[in-house]
């Protein structure tokens, strides 16, 4: 489950969750804990559609199936068929505008 913290919330807490759908991941036998957590972004920011200035941030994976919830590290030796919630933000950098100025 893919869940994002919106700043933009008007809420007295200043944060808003928003369910944005699932992914599913599959890996081969050798793949590092580096590239499935690149394959792991890679796959949100197309599900996400993010574009040109939008980055995720404070990314955390949570495994809600023991009591207390608690956050885990990804890496290729995670079970078969498990499923994490994935919480992040997104930042969206502001585009600036250059301006050439001709000296006279």
């Amino acid at each position: 489950v893919l869940t994002h913290q919106d700043s933009s919330s008007s809420a007295a807490s200043g944060i808003t969750l928003v369910d944005r759908g699932l992914i599913s991941v599959s890996w081969y036998d050798g793949t590092g804990s580096v590239e499935l957590n690149e394959h792991v972004m890679r796959s949100v920011q197309r599900k996400l559609a993010l574009g040109k200035g939008a980055t995720l941030h404070d990314v955390r994976i949570i495994d809600e199936s023991v009591e207390p919830s608690e956050e885990i590290v990804l890496c290729p030796y995670i079970p078969d068929g498990s499923e994490f919630l994935l919480k992040f933000s997104i930042k969206q950098e502001q585009l600036r505008e250059k301006k050439s100025f001709r000296e006279f």
